[in-house]
């Protein structure tokens, strides 16, 4: 993808262990991990030329790094390239209509760089194969929280984006069938 968008990106993953996903969170992560990736590669990294004007190495970088901590396993992701563009999404905010202007210029930086996480909302001007239809972050945010984990967010305009995503270790019940089937042996 980054050739095809004639972008440089260096994949760092050296702190990324596959082993310590629990085996129930094994395809959420991988789909999840796809999705941010891409975007990461469309949306985050710049160009060439525009990472030359903005005085960084012409190759972007994408770290991926995976943790376990306090009951929970997840991992980060950050990259290097333009941060959330905060303007675009709230000049998409309000072409949206979802909210009124005056709540779109009371938002901090971070609550208007939270509507990624809104389907319908991206920055790109059109639509194509690969991204532009805003859906996709909002998908990771349900996936993650629908087994009870969370997705943050942490940014420098024009530096840099971090996603964490953490996931509960706790051990899942077993269906009434299963139990069942195991006194009765």
């Amino acid at each position: 993808m980054s050739r095809d968008l004639d972008k440089d990106v260096d994949l760092v993953h050296d702190d990324f262990e596959a082993g310590l996903i629990p085996y129930r969170y094994r395809l959420t992560s991988r789909q999840v991990l796809i999705q941010m990736l891409r975007n990461s590669v469309y949306h985050g990294i710049e160009s060439k030329d525009e990472r030359k004007r903005a005085g960084k190495n012409s190759k972007g970088r994408i770290e991926i790094s995976s943790f376990k901590h306090n009951g929970s396993f997840g991992f980060r992701l950050i990259d290097d390239g333009r941060g959330i563009q905060v303007d675009k999404l709230r000049k998409k905010a309000m072409e949206s209509g979802k909210w009124s202007e005056a709540e779109i210029r009371s938002w901090s930086d971070q609550e208007a760089a939270e509507i990624i996480f809104q389907t319908g909302i991206s920055t790109l001007e059109s639509v194509n194969l690969v991204a532009g239809r805003g859906v996709g972050m909002d998908l990771v945010k349900e996936k993650i929280e629908s087994i009870g984990g969370e997705v943050n967010l942490h940014f420098e305009k024009g530096q840099r984006c971090e996603f964490v995503i953490s996931m509960p270790l706790r051990e899942e019940a077993q269906p009434e069938y299963m139990v069942e089937e195991q006194l009765s042996v």
